[in-house]
Protein backbone atom coordinates (compact mmCIF):
# COMPACT_ATOMS: atom_id res chain seq x y z
CA UNK A 1 0.00 0.00 0.00
CA UNK A 2 2.79 2.42 0.87
CA UNK A 3 4.53 1.88 -2.46
CA UNK A 4 1.32 2.76 -4.29
CA UNK A 5 0.49 5.68 -1.95
CA UNK A 6 -2.86 4.09 -1.11
CA UNK A 7 -4.87 4.55 2.05
CA UNK A 8 -6.63 1.74 3.86
CA UNK A 9 -9.98 3.30 2.98
CA UNK A 10 -9.07 3.46 -0.71
CA UNK A 11 -7.98 -0.19 -0.63
CA UNK A 12 -11.24 -1.22 1.03
CA UNK A 13 -13.27 0.67 -1.58
CA UNK A 14 -11.23 -0.67 -4.51
CA UNK A 15 -11.40 -4.30 -3.38
CA UNK A 16 -14.81 -4.47 -1.69
CA UNK A 17 -13.18 -5.62 1.55
CA UNK A 18 -14.28 -4.15 4.86
CA UNK A 19 -12.26 -1.47 6.61
CA UNK A 20 -11.94 -3.65 9.76
CA UNK A 21 -10.49 -6.50 7.65
CA UNK A 22 -7.90 -4.17 6.14
CA UNK A 23 -7.10 -2.60 9.51
CA UNK A 24 -6.60 -6.03 11.14
CA UNK A 25 -4.08 -7.00 8.48
CA UNK A 26 -2.24 -3.67 8.51
CA UNK A 27 -2.00 -3.47 12.30
CA UNK A 28 -1.30 -7.20 12.76
CA UNK A 29 -4.29 -7.54 15.08
CA UNK A 30 -6.27 -10.05 13.03
CA UNK A 31 -7.11 -13.21 14.98
CA UNK A 32 -6.95 -15.24 11.77
CA UNK A 33 -6.20 -14.58 8.13
CA UNK A 34 -9.03 -15.38 5.73
CA UNK A 35 -7.67 -16.94 2.54
CA UNK A 36 -10.34 -15.29 0.39
CA UNK A 37 -9.44 -11.86 1.80
CA UNK A 38 -5.76 -12.46 1.13
CA UNK A 39 -6.55 -13.65 -2.41
CA UNK A 40 -8.45 -10.42 -3.14
CA UNK A 41 -5.51 -8.35 -1.90
CA UNK A 42 -3.04 -10.42 -3.95
CA UNK A 43 -5.18 -10.05 -7.08
CA UNK A 44 -5.40 -6.29 -6.56
CA UNK A 45 -1.67 -5.78 -6.05
CA UNK A 46 -0.57 -8.49 -8.49
CA UNK A 47 1.47 -10.39 -5.91
CA UNK A 48 1.56 -13.76 -4.18
CA UNK A 49 0.52 -14.52 -0.62
CA UNK A 50 4.15 -14.96 0.37
CA UNK A 51 4.73 -11.32 -0.54
CA UNK A 52 2.23 -10.18 2.11
CA UNK A 53 4.02 -11.61 5.12
CA UNK A 54 7.40 -11.35 6.78
CA UNK A 55 8.45 -13.92 9.36
CA UNK A 56 10.19 -12.23 12.28
CA UNK A 57 11.84 -14.68 14.70
CA UNK A 58 10.82 -14.36 18.34
CA UNK A 59 13.37 -12.99 20.74
CA UNK A 60 13.86 -15.32 23.71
Amino acid sequence: MDAQDMTRTALAQATGLTSPAIRGLCENTAKRYDVDTLAVICDFFGCGMGDLFELIPRQM
